[in-house]
């Protein structure tokens, strides 16, 4: 587990954890619980994808290889092809399926489906923000640059404010 704090670009600091064990990612799901600062109960999700295959007969895949999550003061990044034993902790499962949280993203709608499909993750209350956006670097590392945290950070921290920002006015 690597911890750090990264000026979001939105005006905010952040402190981000990228974690690839069960108890690293509990121990992050926990700080998400027990964020008091988060009334709206609202975490900002999104991934990164990258291509996979492609020649002259099968055309490039996308595939899911990082799930960021972030509560405004906390973003959890999980490297998914790199996390200990190939498998997710129920935690975190657990998590995507309370009923009193919301997650919000840029085309969540389809990261949703690849998480579902690819991880067997499932989330209970999604709001989709906008439409996804283009694959534009090779996520599929096993560590990742100072760059590709903060973007990741980054992404994850302005779909949390997107959507808290959608809940007040709702409200």
């Amino acid at each position: 587990m690597s911890t750090s704090t990264v000026e979001t670009g939105y005006g905010g600091r952040i402190r981000v954890t990228v974690a690839r064990n069960d108890r690293d990612i509990t121990s992050e799901v926990r700080t998400f619980l027990c964020n008091k600062e988060n009334a709206n109960k609202i975490i900002g999700l999104d991934t990164e994808r990258s291509v996979v295959g492609g020649d002259s007969e099968y055309p490039p895949e996308s595939k899911l290889v990082i799930l960021e999550l972030s509560d405004g003061q906390n973003c959890l990044i999980i490297p998914l092809p790199y996390v200990q034993g190939n498998k997710l902790p129920v935690s975190l499962t657990n998590f995507l399926n309370l009923p009193d949280f919301t997650f919000t993203g840029v085309g969540i709608n389809k990261a949703l489906k690849m998480l579902k499909s690819e991880c067997g993750l499932t989330c209970k209350n999604a709001v989709d923000i906008g439409p996804s956006s283009p694959i534009y670097e090779d996520w599929d590392n096993d560590s990742l640059t100072e760059d590709q945290i903060n973007l990741a950070a980054a992404n994850a921290y302005l779909a949390f404010k997107v959507g808290n920002l959608i809940r007040e006015a709702m409200y």
